[in-house]
């Protein structure tokens, strides 16, 4: 993906995710910002659970007390550098530049206190060019969860996902390029 066609597509999230952001409470990203305040201000969004901890499905419904609407993105040019070395051969410089764009969006209704259900959905996408070779990566992700209390100790949940993971080698000194795919279903239950 080229930049030129990346920053119009960022931008559109970008207005899409402040437009968001001004109806929900503190996100994580919101407390990095200022300087990793999560220990000095209680964040009911940044308390530990089963669901946070473990992604049991069963501490979804403790996850937050009403329904809310979160997300994050994220898009950063890459670059890097790095002389390796080897016995008995000799150092060669490595250089690597590309982009990483990543963003998840998640939602969470509850109809009372007993029962909850929420949806996330995550797209991480990196481009690569290195010094004889270039790379892509996507991941996308789709979570479906469902949490229902039976009494004041007891709640049970599951959970259905689908992830897609695709990645591409090419090669400058080859003909040869490298693709792999992978999809896959998850399910979970919990108490």
């Amino acid at each position: 993906m080229r930049r030129e066609k990346l920053l119009p597509l960022l931008i559109n999230l970008l207005i899409f995710t402040l437009c968001l952001s001004s109806h929900v409470g503190a996100t994580q990203s919101r407390l990095w910002g200022m300087g990793d305040l999560s220990i000095v201000i209680e964040d009911e969004s940044n308390m530990i659970n089963l669901w946070d901890f473990a992604r049991n499905p069963a501490g979804f419904l403790a996850d937050d007390t009403g329904s809310v609407a979160r997300s994050d993105l994220l898009w950063e040019p890459y670059e890097g550098e790095e002389l390796t070395t080897a016995p008995g051969q000799f150092p060669s410089l490595w250089h690597a530049e590309g982009d990483v764009f990543r963003t998840s969006v998640s939602a969470t209704f509850r109809r009372n206190e007993n029962f909850a259900v929420g949806v996330e959905g995550k797209y991480l996408f990196r481009e690569v060019n290195f010094t004889s070779s270039g790379g892509k990566l996507e991941y996308p992700e789709i979570l479906l969860v469902f949490s229902k209390s039976l009494n004041s100790l007891t709640c049970v949940g599951a959970d259905i996902g689908y992830v897609e993971y695709t990645s591409e080698t090419r090669y400058q000194e080859s003909q040869y390029d490298q693709r792999a795919k992978t999809k896959y279903f998850q399910t979970q239950l919990g108490a």
